[in-house]
Protein backbone atom coordinates (compact mmCIF):
# COMPACT_ATOMS: atom_id res chain seq x y z
CA UNK A 1 0.00 0.00 0.00
CA UNK A 2 1.32 3.38 -0.77
CA UNK A 3 1.13 6.04 1.80
CA UNK A 4 -0.15 9.35 1.65
CA UNK A 5 0.95 11.27 3.66
CA UNK A 6 0.03 14.73 4.75
CA UNK A 7 1.91 18.19 3.64
CA UNK A 8 2.62 19.60 7.14
CA UNK A 9 3.54 23.13 8.02
CA UNK A 10 2.52 26.73 6.76
CA UNK A 11 0.44 24.44 4.14
CA UNK A 12 -1.05 22.62 6.78
CA UNK A 13 -2.71 25.79 8.66
CA UNK A 14 -3.18 27.44 5.43
CA UNK A 15 -6.33 24.28 4.65
CA UNK A 16 -6.91 24.14 8.03
CA UNK A 17 -7.76 27.96 8.45
CA UNK A 18 -9.56 27.83 5.06
CA UNK A 19 -12.42 25.47 5.67
CA UNK A 20 -13.62 28.05 8.91
CA UNK A 21 -17.74 27.04 9.13
CA UNK A 22 -20.49 28.86 11.51
CA UNK A 23 -19.72 28.18 14.88
CA UNK A 24 -23.26 27.15 16.70
CA UNK A 25 -24.85 24.78 14.18
CA UNK A 26 -27.84 22.58 14.83
CA UNK A 27 -27.79 19.57 12.92
CA UNK A 28 -30.56 17.77 14.50
CA UNK A 29 -32.35 19.15 11.05
CA UNK A 30 -30.58 16.53 9.00
CA UNK A 31 -31.87 13.70 10.80
CA UNK A 32 -35.07 11.65 10.02
CA UNK A 33 -38.10 13.20 12.22
CA UNK A 34 -38.79 9.42 13.20
CA UNK A 35 -35.29 8.81 14.39
CA UNK A 36 -35.56 8.36 18.27
CA UNK A 37 -33.16 10.40 19.87
CA UNK A 38 -32.68 10.50 23.62
CA UNK A 39 -30.78 13.59 25.20
CA UNK A 40 -28.49 16.59 24.17
CA UNK A 41 -24.95 16.61 22.94
CA UNK A 42 -23.06 19.86 22.71
CA UNK A 43 -19.99 19.24 20.94
CA UNK A 44 -16.60 21.88 21.03
CA UNK A 45 -13.83 21.20 18.38
CA UNK A 46 -12.22 22.02 14.80
CA UNK A 47 -13.15 21.15 11.47
CA UNK A 48 -13.47 17.51 11.98
CA UNK A 49 -16.53 18.09 13.49
CA UNK A 50 -17.62 21.11 12.00
CA UNK A 51 -16.82 19.53 8.25
CA UNK A 52 -15.01 21.15 5.72
CA UNK A 53 -18.44 21.75 3.30
CA UNK A 54 -19.81 24.81 5.32
CA UNK A 55 -22.87 24.18 2.90
CA UNK A 56 -23.18 20.45 4.18
CA UNK A 57 -23.93 20.03 7.69
CA UNK A 58 -23.42 16.97 7.15
CA UNK A 59 -20.12 16.91 6.25
CA UNK A 60 -18.18 16.39 9.61
CA UNK A 61 -18.12 14.02 12.60
CA UNK A 62 -20.44 15.62 15.00
CA UNK A 63 -23.36 14.74 13.28
CA UNK A 64 -21.98 10.70 12.84
CA UNK A 65 -20.91 11.05 16.56
CA UNK A 66 -24.92 12.21 17.50
CA UNK A 67 -26.21 9.73 15.47
CA UNK A 68 -24.68 6.64 16.98
CA UNK A 69 -25.04 7.96 20.32
CA UNK A 70 -29.05 8.50 19.69
CA UNK A 71 -28.86 12.28 20.75
CA UNK A 72 -29.57 15.59 19.32
CA UNK A 73 -26.58 17.46 17.95
CA UNK A 74 -25.68 21.36 19.26
CA UNK A 75 -22.61 21.88 17.50
CA UNK A 76 -20.38 24.65 18.14
CA UNK A 77 -17.48 23.50 16.27
CA UNK A 78 -16.02 26.10 13.63
CA UNK A 79 -13.12 24.79 11.11
CA UNK A 80 -9.08 25.98 12.47
CA UNK A 81 -9.94 26.59 15.72
CA UNK A 82 -8.69 25.18 19.03
CA UNK A 83 -7.30 25.58 22.65
CA UNK A 84 -5.43 28.47 21.33
CA UNK A 85 -6.49 29.27 17.88
CA UNK A 86 -9.86 31.08 17.12
CA UNK A 87 -9.88 30.35 13.39
CA UNK A 88 -10.66 33.20 10.41
CA UNK A 89 -12.21 35.26 13.26
CA UNK A 90 -9.49 35.07 15.58
CA UNK A 91 -12.44 34.99 18.22
CA UNK A 92 -13.86 30.87 18.31
CA UNK A 93 -11.20 29.70 20.02
CA UNK A 94 -12.31 26.36 22.43
CA UNK A 95 -13.21 28.64 25.68
CA UNK A 96 -15.73 30.92 23.42
CA UNK A 97 -16.87 27.78 21.67
CA UNK A 98 -17.29 26.26 25.70
CA UNK A 99 -19.26 29.65 26.92
CA UNK A 100 -22.10 29.19 23.75
CA UNK A 101 -22.01 25.31 24.61
CA UNK A 102 -23.31 25.83 28.14
CA UNK A 103 -26.06 27.83 27.04
CA UNK A 104 -27.83 24.56 25.62
CA UNK A 105 -28.31 23.36 29.09
CA UNK A 106 -26.59 19.62 27.02
CA UNK A 107 -26.75 16.05 28.46
CA UNK A 108 -23.09 15.55 27.78
CA UNK A 109 -20.64 18.02 26.70
CA UNK A 110 -17.72 16.43 23.73
CA UNK A 111 -14.38 18.46 23.66
CA UNK A 112 -12.40 17.51 20.17
CA UNK A 113 -9.26 18.03 18.73
CA UNK A 114 -6.18 20.21 19.57
CA UNK A 115 -4.12 19.55 16.26
CA UNK A 116 -4.59 23.36 14.47
CA UNK A 117 -2.52 24.35 17.88
CA UNK A 118 0.52 22.32 16.67
CA UNK A 119 0.54 25.45 13.94
CA UNK A 120 0.87 27.99 16.86
CA UNK A 121 2.94 25.95 18.84
CA UNK A 122 5.08 24.87 15.47
CA UNK A 123 5.58 28.23 14.41
CA UNK A 124 7.03 29.65 18.13
CA UNK A 125 3.96 32.23 18.57
CA UNK A 126 2.50 30.27 21.47
CA UNK A 127 3.56 27.41 23.76
CA UNK A 128 2.86 24.40 25.23
CA UNK A 129 2.49 26.23 28.64
CA UNK A 130 0.09 28.10 27.08
CA UNK A 131 -1.79 25.54 25.70
CA UNK A 132 -1.71 23.76 28.73
CA UNK A 133 -3.67 27.49 30.41
CA UNK A 134 -5.68 27.52 27.81
CA UNK A 135 -7.25 23.81 27.87
CA UNK A 136 -7.33 24.01 31.91
CA UNK A 137 -9.97 26.99 31.37
CA UNK A 138 -11.51 25.54 28.92
CA UNK A 139 -11.80 22.48 31.37
CA UNK A 140 -12.51 23.87 34.29
CA UNK A 141 -15.32 26.01 32.61
CA UNK A 142 -17.55 23.16 31.16
CA UNK A 143 -17.01 21.24 35.20
CA UNK A 144 -17.83 24.01 36.71
CA UNK A 145 -21.00 25.16 34.24
CA UNK A 146 -22.77 21.52 32.66
CA UNK A 147 -24.22 20.37 36.26
CA UNK A 148 -24.70 17.07 36.42
CA UNK A 149 -23.63 16.72 32.57
CA UNK A 150 -20.79 14.29 31.69
CA UNK A 151 -18.10 15.93 29.96
CA UNK A 152 -15.50 13.90 27.90
CA UNK A 153 -12.28 15.36 26.18
CA UNK A 154 -11.32 13.55 22.92
CA UNK A 155 -7.73 14.23 21.79
CA UNK A 156 -6.88 15.09 18.05
CA UNK A 157 -6.81 12.88 15.50
CA UNK A 158 -4.03 13.29 13.29
CA UNK A 159 -3.63 12.41 9.51
CA UNK A 160 -0.28 9.72 9.16
CA UNK A 161 0.52 6.69 10.52
CA UNK A 162 3.32 8.47 12.92
CA UNK A 163 2.35 11.54 14.62
CA UNK A 164 4.65 14.49 14.12
CA UNK A 165 6.17 14.78 17.51
CA UNK A 166 5.09 17.56 18.63
CA UNK A 167 1.34 16.30 18.20
CA UNK A 168 2.34 13.97 20.44
CA UNK A 169 3.28 16.87 23.04
CA UNK A 170 0.05 18.33 22.54
CA UNK A 171 -1.89 15.11 23.20
CA UNK A 172 -0.14 14.37 26.38
CA UNK A 173 -0.60 18.19 27.72
CA UNK A 174 -4.52 17.96 27.19
CA UNK A 175 -4.81 14.57 28.41
CA UNK A 176 -2.63 16.19 31.74
CA UNK A 177 -5.15 18.75 32.33
CA UNK A 178 -8.36 16.52 31.25
CA UNK A 179 -8.00 14.29 34.10
CA UNK A 180 -6.29 17.12 36.64
CA UNK A 181 -10.08 18.43 36.16
CA UNK A 182 -11.47 15.42 36.55
CA UNK A 183 -12.76 14.37 33.28
CA UNK A 184 -12.45 11.21 31.18
CA UNK A 185 -9.82 11.56 28.03
CA UNK A 186 -9.82 9.68 24.63
CA UNK A 187 -6.73 9.22 22.81
CA UNK A 188 -7.32 8.53 19.55
CA UNK A 189 -3.44 8.17 18.63
CA UNK A 190 -2.93 5.49 21.68
CA UNK A 191 -5.60 3.36 20.20
CA UNK A 192 -4.73 3.85 17.13
CA UNK A 193 -7.42 4.83 15.41
CA UNK A 194 -5.42 5.64 12.14
CA UNK A 195 -3.50 3.09 10.68
CA UNK A 196 -1.66 1.77 7.53
CA UNK A 197 -4.60 -0.25 6.42
CA UNK A 198 -7.03 2.65 6.75
CA UNK A 199 -5.18 5.53 5.71
CA UNK A 200 -6.36 5.92 1.99
CA UNK A 201 -10.15 5.00 3.14
CA UNK A 202 -10.74 7.22 5.80
CA UNK A 203 -8.53 10.15 4.87
CA UNK A 204 -9.41 12.68 2.07
CA UNK A 205 -7.96 13.66 -0.70
CA UNK A 206 -6.47 16.51 0.65
CA UNK A 207 -4.29 14.43 3.29
CA UNK A 208 -5.95 16.30 6.64
CA UNK A 209 -9.61 16.32 6.68
CA UNK A 210 -12.02 12.70 6.85
CA UNK A 211 -13.42 11.45 4.01
CA UNK A 212 -16.77 10.97 3.73
CA UNK A 213 -16.13 7.20 4.65
CA UNK A 214 -13.81 8.63 7.33
CA UNK A 215 -16.33 10.87 8.94
CA UNK A 216 -18.46 7.82 9.27
CA UNK A 217 -15.85 5.85 10.78
CA UNK A 218 -14.53 7.88 12.98
CA UNK A 219 -17.92 9.40 14.51
CA UNK A 220 -18.37 6.21 15.25
CA UNK A 221 -15.04 5.78 16.78
CA UNK A 222 -15.41 8.31 19.28
CA UNK A 223 -19.41 7.47 20.02
CA UNK A 224 -18.47 4.14 20.97
CA UNK A 225 -15.15 5.43 22.94
CA UNK A 226 -18.02 8.00 24.76
CA UNK A 227 -20.75 5.15 25.47
CA UNK A 228 -17.89 3.03 27.45
CA UNK A 229 -17.17 5.95 29.93
CA UNK A 230 -20.32 7.81 30.38
CA UNK A 231 -22.72 5.99 32.49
Amino acid sequence: MTLRLPRLGPVLGLVLLAVAVSGCKDETAAVPDDTPRHGLVAIIGDSYMAGADPSDPGSGMAGKVADDLGMNLSNFSVGGTGYLRGGLTGAQEYDAQATLSLTSDADLYIVYGGANDWIAINEGSQSLDDLATAARGVFTKLGDGARKADVVVVGPIWPAVTPDPGILEIRDVLKREAEAAGLTFIDPIEEQWLTADNLEEVIGADNIHPSAAGNIYFGQRVADAVEAVVH
